[in-house]
């Protein structure tokens, strides 16, 4: 029995794509990529008129990271503050390169604007303007430290 060839084309051009895909992909071990690696991550926290609490959670959150890296970045975005939160990012983002500062304005979506900025494999978001307390801070960081 003889195929048609409309059938024929789909098969053969569907093993040219799997044969291209197995070609890619071992070209990519190749030139570096290993199994197992670790991917890169990056921490995204919003923040909202949080001056009384994110220069110690941020100083604490980076103190546990230059222990155990577990981030290539983390970015605060400031969801349209209108306290002193603004400047303590900004004095914060200074001091250490690995923080990264986005400034939002109060009707801007800040997790959708600011993912462009996201370097990382793996984005990790904390929400601290409607999500979290600041009590809950510790027992977030705590579970993405451990992954």
């Amino acid at each position: 029995m003889l195929f048609p060839y409309w059938l024929t084309v789909v098969t053969v051009s569907l093993a040219l794509y799997g044969l291209w895909h197995v070609f890619r992909d071992l070209l990519g071990l190749w030139a570096g990529g290993r199994p197992g690696r670790a991917l890169s991550a990056s921490l995204l926290v919003v923040v909202r008129n949080a001056e009384d609490s994110i220069e110690d959670n941020l100083r604490r959150l980076l103190y546990e990271t230059a222990l155990e890296p577990a981030w290539q970045e983390i970015i605060v975005v400031d969801h349209g503050s209108h306290d002193l939160t603004p400047a303590i990012l900004d004095r914060l983002a200074a001091a250490y390169p690995l923080l990264k500062i986005v400034h939002l304005p109060p009707g801007a979506r800040p997790v959708a604007d600011a993912i462009p900025f996201c370097q990382g494999e793996v984005l990790e978001i904390i929400d601290l303007e409607s999500r979290l307390g600041s009590a809950d801070w510790d027992a977030a960081v705590s579970r993405l430290m451990r992954r």
